[in-house]
């Protein structure tokens, strides 16, 4: 918790979740790569860093493959974010702001699904700064 930061203020938390491992998926329902819960009160904010590696196997045909962080309890500025590949592996970092004001528990999930065929992620993260306001 945040008691140990000394000199950053009203910083509650930080935690992160991540996973190298390659996932594969033909699915076109949304599947989770990464989860982090973070537990909040009703004046906490989260910022939330994200990061992923995602690619179709095939680039031809409108195919892609689709990334969103999603926020269940939280409240994203702008919204989720959404990220859609065709062909090679390519880089996603991002940040966004929860401007939830509950207290109790909120869950950010990096989530992929393909349009058709296999779509893989790899070299996934979520990293929150929870704080007090």
């Amino acid at each position: 918790n945040g008691s140990g930061f000394s000199g950053l203020g009203t910083v509650r938390t930080m935690q992160e979740a991540a996973s190298a491992g390659e996932s594969s998926t033909t699915s076109s329902s949304f599947q989770n790569k990464v989860t982090l819960t973070v537990s909040t009160a009703s004046n906490t904010r989260v910022l939330v860093f994200f990061g992923f590696e995602h690619r179709h196997s095939d680039d031809d045909n409108n195919q892609s493959v689709t990334t969103q962080l999603v926020a269940t309890n939280g409240s994203f500025v702008f919204g989720n974010p959404s990220f859609s590949n065709k062909g090679d592996y390519v880089r996603v970092e991002g940040r966004r702001l929860d401007i939830g004001s509950h207290s109790g528990t909120r869950t950010y999930s990096l989530q992929f699904r393909s349009t058709n065929s296999d779509s893989r992620i790899k070299n996934a993260y979520i990293t929150t700064i929870a704080f007090n306001v």
